[in-house]
């Protein structure tokens, strides 16, 4: 009876590591590395209900964005096309759909610079 219980124990412990895996080489490979060129021009559709940008991401905000002058972020990340949109953020970049659980809108990176004109902070927000 013992012997059976850690068989079946060992067995779901098994299945619990190999599902994780999967999950996670899933997830793994939806993110993209970064790159500028086509971060500006996010002509591909959705993958699993992910943008583009929202797959670049992650890579993206691994980079040090605090303190980059103005013409920096412009160039790597483009022209904004919101500008103001925000109030307080001088800069808004839109990432993909909202991936809340119940998905409505969308999600933006928006960044606000300093007096000097270099990037002060940012955030990714829902419209």
């Amino acid at each position: 009876m013992m012997r059976r219980r850690w068989r079946v124990t060992w067995a779901v412990a098994v299945l619990v590591v190999a599902g994780g895996a999967l999950l996670l080489r899933s997830a793994t490979r939806e993110a993209l590395p970064f790159e500028a060129a086509r971060w500006q021009h996010p002509d591909e559709g959705l993958v699993r209900g992910k943008s583009l940008r929202q797959r670049m991401l992650a890579d993206l905000l691994r980079r040090p964005l605090v303190g980059l002058p103005r013409d920096s972020v412009e160039r790597m990340l483009g022209p904004a096309p919101m500008v103001g949109f925000f109030g307080a953020w001088d800069m808004a970049w839109w990432l993909g759909p909202s991936r809340r659980y119940v998905s409505l809108g969308s999600e933006w990176l928006t960044i606000k610079f300093d007096s000097t004109g270099r990037v002060a902070r940012y955030a990714v927000l829902p419209d």
